[in-house]
């Protein structure tokens, strides 16, 4: 009696000082007059009402009276935050019902005072509320809604908004996880842990964190849901969340039980029995109980397992969880299955099937994939309204345009009426000095890329000299010749440009002179002599007059004839022929230029396609013959000399370009004499590249790499580079490259994008998707430094992007990294024969390719593990290569023969068999593929240390 009088008595004080303060916050709220309208004092009132809502939490009536007086005072802020309380109250008691009615109210009275921020938070609860039930479609529609707003907010930077944020993206996860759909899940659990999610309560972190382990384990990887539990264990215990710290002791338990380790799963999931025991955190203790009863079961202890289930049954009952009681009367069947109580078991499964399928009404996909539509929706709706508005934008800017451009016409049009013969000249004038300017930037444009492959070379020439120098090292002959014939080209290149800036209308370059053409042309022969000595080219100049006396635009002509000669000497290798002919026909009025080359390398259906601006791309067809100014500019020049160009194709892929010119104000000898100028380089001063390197040598340890270059210096000067190091293969092509690789087997590849036929990234791409090759390094070597190309080079497989110049440090370094790698994987492989006893590395490492390859070859090997005669032949013919191919793959990847490595997988066979078995050991030896004992004793004393007659001793729990 007494303790009920102080009770009475505590409550009467109690309610007394919160009619007194309700009073106080009635007051205030009924006259706005008295309060200030600073954010300081909205700030002071949120907080007064914030904490007299925490005091008064636990108590209904309480509650209850506060969101009366909340209503009645016109509150919005009190009367959402009682209405809150009291939902996440009846949560906490299992009341989903009143929970979700309460929350709803919530949502309402947010959505009537337009507050984003608990508009958010009122969907967050409802969302909970359900999922709680088990309504997976109800829940996901209320936290797509929240996603939606939270899309729209532009409050995000507040951190109770990050908050709520991380709440709605881990809602959608668990419920993407609960529907069996981890990878989803993980998307949404990522999302989460953006960085900009990070100023958050630890214990958000520490859901989201168990969370994403929780997925692993769904995918079954089992190391990294570890991981991501630990570290959830860390934010529990830095936010002092005992409920998440035995929760996240349950999920490390049920893994460890998944994982066969059941001494570890009970250490943790009694550790959280005993502390849930007793507290009102009903469900984590709910959970924690199924899984000790399981835990037994599994053990062999069915009277523990009973004694755990029966107690998780009657809580289940209590709280009315279709769930947990479709769990618990499974786990029941399933002991009293094994105990041979088989009615009880059947009774008890069928009611698990009714309590399951009541459950999994909630789990409708299609449905919670149609809310994911209608967000999706609503999303990319707002973002056509900005592109809608963005395109009336530019549609009102157009008509602008459009009417002052129709004035411009229109004034211009008067003006031509006015001066018509003058404004046709002017007219005239710019369209010619428009197009020239066009095709000035298209060729500076095309011709900057021209730049980089002799300063590429120049460069790293340069520096090998400089450490040749100080190491009074004399082998940089031929070095020295390419350094010099590289600075010509870049010479010529930049006459190239400072000539391309005179070509305005009225400069010098229209300059026109009366004098023998004959004598400038053969001038402009001579200029080439230099670089066919040194290619080792014959070099031909023949006239049919000996002067023809004419007006001509010298500077025109010399870069036409400089561009066409560039482009023979270009495209032509040694032995090659180049002839220059100029004919004067019978009329005198005009005359042609011939230059015809044998080295064109290329069967063109439409050769008037080579004049055409944009098509001479680095991997088009047409490359050989577009170098220099340029066809297009070069046809333009022409043209401006009034003359024509053509070009054809002879079938000994001879190349012949014929410029005619007609003749002005000229004149020629009566005594025409012909003449022909025949200039053929001595052996001695020809640089020698070599085409390609003798295969490679089973004795010599130096790696093989093979270089993959059209332009012959730049191949040169890898070649340079590496020789001292590697064996080295070349090829020019990609075609010719994938052969060469299929058939030595190198260990590293290095290519330039830029090939004829099949460009880098294409050879990238079939080396990378062929058997026989995916396992060779391929680094790409490219002019342009686009991040468009490295993507590309990133997706057709390439294991390291160069950018020209190369620089001789960078390109060892890399190579020396990509070898060393291959390397690792290859002390990583060579064990590789235990794969079929370890599942687990089996699946983390089902991507690679070179694992699967193994797991191929391993699976032959023990097919034909009694095979002496013909496995190799056998195992070949499986996996479609030859036995040589199958040897340089596996011996690639592992670094032992195939041999080897068969007679690897029949030892650790035998190994495995002594183990588990004591037949004979001779039995064993033959089972495995070993027909003479003595051989087995040597090879398995050899391989693991001991007889195997001393191995089959040793006690089966040591080995």
């Amino acid at each position: 009696m007494q303790f009920e009088n102080r009770t009475y008595l505590t409550y009467y004080l109690k309610y007394l000082i919160f009619t007194t303060y309700f009073i106080q916050i009635a007051c205030h709220t009924r006259y706005p007059e008295n309060i200030s309208q600073t954010s300081f004092s909205t700030e002071k009132h949120y907080t007064a009402v914030d904490s007299l809502i925490k005091s008064i939490s636990s108590d209904t009536i309480a509650l209850t009276n506060y969101l009366t007086l909340s209503i009645a005072t016109g509150d919005k802020y009190a009367e959402m935050s009682s209405y809150e309380k009291m939902g996440t109250y009846y949560l906490r008691n299992y009341s989903y019902k009143k929970a979700i009615e309460y929350h709803r109210s919530y949502f309402k009275v947010a959505q009537l005072s337009r507050d984003t921020f608990h508009i958010i938070r009122a969907l967050n609860n409802l969302a909970y509320d359900y999922i709680q039930t088990g309504a997976y479609n109800e829940s996901a529609e209320y936290y797509f809604k929240a996603l939606l707003q939270e899309n729209k907010s532009k409050i995000d930077a507040h951190a109770q908004f990050q908050t709520e944020k991380t709440k709605t993206l881990n809602g959608l996860g668990e419920i993407y996880l609960y529907t069996d759909q981890p990878d989803e899940a993980m998307y949404y659990f990522r999302k989460a842990l953006q960085p900009e999610n990070h100023n958050q309560d630890p214990k958000v972190l520490a859901i989201v964190l168990q969370n994403i382990g929780t997925a692993y384990e769904y995918d079954r990887q089992y190391d990294s849901a570890h991981v991501f539990y630990q570290k959830s264990l860390e934010y529990h215990i830095k936010s002092n969340s005992l409920s998440g710290l035995n929760n996240c002791f349950w999920h490390i338990g049920n893994l460890y039980m998944i994982e066969g380790d059941f001494e570890n799963a009970l250490v943790y999931l009694e550790s959280a029995y005993s502390s849930l025991s007793g507290t009102s955190d009903k469900r984590n203790w709910l959970n924690v109980t199924l899984s000790l009863g399981e835990v037994n079961i599994k053990k062999g202890k069915y009277f523990n397992a009973e004694t755990y289930l029966g107690n998780a049954l009657k809580m289940s009952e209590e709280l009315n969880l279709p769930y947990y009681l479709g769990k618990v009367y499974f786990l029941l069947s399933g002991l009293h299955r094994i105990q041979g109580k088989t009615v009880l078991a059947l009774e008890e499964r069928y009611l698990s099937d009714v309590y399951t399928k009541g459950f999994n009404r909630g789990k409708n996909t299609n449905r919670i994939i149609m809310h994911r539509l209608n967000y999706e929706k609503e999303v990319n709706k707002k973002e056509m309204n900005i592109l809608a508005g963005q395109h009336q934008m530019r549609v009102e800017k157009t008509e602008k345009a459009f009417v002052l451009i129709f004035l411009l016409i229109f004034i211009l049009v008067l003006i031509i009426l006015i001066l018509i013969q003058n404004i046709r000249f002017r007219i005239h004038k710019s369209l010619t000095t428009l197009q020239l300017e066009k095709i000035k930037s298209e060729y500076y444009t095309e011709i900057s890329e021209e730049f980089k492959t002799p300063a590429s070379i120049i460069i790293g020439l340069v520096e090998r000299l400089k450490k040749n120098m100080q190491n009074k090292n004399n082998e940089y002959t031929i070095d020295m010749e390419m350094l010099s014939r590289q600075s010509e080209n870049l010479f010529l290149l930049v006459n190239e440009i400072a000539s391309l800036g005179n070509l305005q209308e009225g400069n010098r370059s229209d300059k026109v002179i009366n004098a023998n053409i004959i004598s400038y042309l053969r001038y402009l022969y001579e200029c080439f002599i230099p670089m066919a000595e040194t290619k080792g080219i014959d070099y031909v100049f023949h006239s049919n007059v000996s002067e023809i006396h004419m007006d001509y635009m010298s500077e025109y002509l010399r870069m036409v004839m400089h561009s066409l000669l560039y482009n023979a000497f270009k495209s032509c290798t040694e032995d090659n022929h180049v002839t220059v002919s100029v004919n004067c026909d019978s009329n005198k009025n005009n005359y042609t230029v011939e230059i015809s080359y044998h080295g064109a390398d290329a069967d063109y259906k439409d050769i008037s396609r080579a004049f055409n601006p944009f098509l001479q791309k680095r991997n088009d067809s047409l490359t050989d013959l577009d170098s220099g100014v340029g066809l297009t500019l070069t046809k333009q020049l022409i043209e401006k000399m009034n003359g024509t160009i053509t070009v054809k194709i002879e079938k000994s892929n001879s190349a012949v370009f014929t410029v005619n010119l007609p003749i002005r104000h000229g004149s020629t000898p009566n005594d025409e004499k012909p003449f022909t100028i025949c200039k053929q380089s001595p052996g001695s001063n020809r640089l020698i590249l070599p085409d390609n390197f003798p295969s490679r040598i089973e004795s010599n340890e130096k790696p093989v790499v093979l270089i993959v270059v059209g332009n012959r210096d730049m191949s040169y000067y890898l070649i340079s580079v590496l020789k001292d190091q590697y064996v080295l293969l070349t090829e020019r092509n990609g075609e010719d490259a994938i052969r060469t690789a299929e058939e030595k087997m190198p260990d590293l590849i290095i290519s330039d994008t830029a090939l004829p036929f099949l460009d880098g990234f294409q050879l990238c791409k079939k080396i990378k998707k062929t058997l026989t090759t995916n396992h060779i390094p391929v680094i790409l070597l490219t002019l342009n430094h686009s991040k468009e190309e490295r993507i590309k080079g990133i997706e057709y497989g390439a294991d390291a992007f160069l950018s020209e110049p190369v620089f001789e440090e960078e390109l060892l370094v890399v190579i020396d990294q990509l070898l060393s790698t291959r390397k690792q994987l290859r002390e990583k492989y060579s064990p590789f024969v235990h794969i079929n006893a370890n599942r687990k590395e089996k699946a983390a490492d089902s991507n690679n390719v070179s694992l699967e390859f193994l797991q191929r070859v391993t699976s032959h090997i023990y097919k034909e593990l009694t095979n002496t005669e013909n496995i190799i032949e056998k195992i070949s013919s499986e996996v479609c290569l030859s036995s040589s191919q199958l040897n340089r793959k596996i011996k690639a990847i592992t670094g032992m023969t195939t041999s080897n490595y068969i007679l690897k997988a029949r030892l650790n066979k035998a190994k495995r068999l002594l183990a588990i078995s004591q037949k004979p050991i001779g039995d064993i030896a033959t089972e495995c593929g070993f027909n003479d004992f003595a051989y087995f004793s040597r090879s398995f004393r050899k391989e693991f240390g001991m007889t195997p007659t001393t191995f089959q001793r040793i006690p089966r729990s040591v080995s």
